[in-house]
């Protein structure tokens, strides 16, 4: 008879070191596809972070600018000749000669300066307003 028969110690030693050697293959196996699913997950959770934050960068330099545009509103229209253009368009005129009263230390009252009133605004064009429409009405 053959000694590698299927009673044999041999058969026998191959088929347990078989048995034994199953579990730790298909735990290896899950071990390695588990890794590659992970770092499959955090590849992509880290893409989407990277394009939130380079959205919120573009974001922040547009309000960066906008900011800047308005600060350079602000300080041009601060400016006197602004001011003054502004004032002429409401239909404001510049004031004439001031004229300033003194009181004494007795509580009498000097009048320094004659007073001079602004000048009036000239009239504004005022566009022609068109007619109402006619109602068109059968006869």
């Amino acid at each position: 008879m053959s000694r590698t028969a299927a009673g044999s110690p041999v058969s026998r030693l191959r088929t347990t070191v078989g048995d034994h050697r199953a579990p730790v293959v298909l735990l290896v196996v899950t071990l390695l596809v588990a890794t590659a699913l992970g770092l499959l997950f955090l590849n992509t959770a880290i893409a989407v972070n990277s394009l939130k934050a380079t959205q919120l960068a573009a974001a922040n330099e547009d309000r960066a600018q906008q900011l800047q545009r308005l600060e350079q509103q602000v300080v041009s229209g601060g400016t006197p000749a602004e001011l003054a253009r502004e004032a002429r368009a409401a239909g404001m005129v510049p004031a004439g000669a001031a004229a300033y009263l003194v009181v004494g230390e007795d509580g009498t009252v000097t009048l320094r300066g004659e007073a001079v009133p602004a000048e009036e605004p000239e009239p504004a064009e005022v566009p022609a307003i068109p007619p109402p429409p006619v109602a068109g009405g059968g006869d």
